[in-house]
């Protein structure tokens, strides 16, 4: 590694090897805020990065299906790697929190838009930071709606990127608040979701 620079927008490292290629850790602000009196904090919401409602439409240009984009991030079901085309980018938010040293057993996490509707998650209780998979669902589609921890499936099962449960309802832009409850514990925290910036 001959160049590391720190995104100054994303927060993100990105790392020249200058024979191999570049390699990029997405989102360092979780580590970034990170201050010694967290680790004995039962519950943890922090800052989270934006998310985006990206819409799929041509910007100028079409290349079919060989457009080239990176890797986003993780969606609720896992993609192989020929089924990655613009048609399968999925819009998945994810929200960070750290839970403490005792932690077992489950989490819950509720996520409540603007209009006020509130899902309620529960998550797989781990020490130290975690990132959710929101799958931008306002309400819970039947009993096993879930999202993924770092990018796994959830308890819904796998299904096509892209597609939406039965019965789900999407996302709207706007500032969503974040409760993150561990026992008696709680830490609250919001999350922004923007339209796409390049529409006009």
């Amino acid at each position: 590694v001959y160049d590391i620079v720190i995104h100054p927008r994303d927060r993100d490292v990105i790392l020249g090897t200058h024979g191999r290629g570049v390699y990029v850790l997405d989102d360092i602000s979780a580590l970034e805020q990170w201050r010694p009196a967290l680790a004995a904090a039962s519950a943890h919401l922090f800052a989270q990065r934006p998310a985006t409602l990206w819409v799929d439409q041509s910007r100028g240009g079409q290349l079919g299906e060989q457009t080239y984009f990176g890797q986003n991030p993780p969606s609720i079901a896992p993609v192989d790697f020929q089924g990655r085309d613009r048609a399968r980018v999925v819009n998945t938010p994810l929200i960070t929190f750290a839970l403490g040293a005792g932690a077992a057993g489950s989490a819950t996490l509720e996520i409540t838009s603007p209009s006020g509707t509130t899902r309620s998650v529960s998550i797989p209780a781990k020490p130290g930071i975690t990132r959710f998979a929101w799958d931008m669902r306002a309400q819970s589609a039947g009993a096993n709606a879930g999202g993924g921890a770092r990018g796994r499936p959830g308890a819904g099962g796998a299904r096509p990127a892209g597609a939406r449960p039965a019965g789900a309802r999407p996302a709207e832009p706007g500032t969503y608040t974040l409760k993150l409850i561990m026992g008696s514990h709680s830490a609250t925290g919001t999350l922004m979701l923007r339209p796409d910036p390049l529409l006009p």
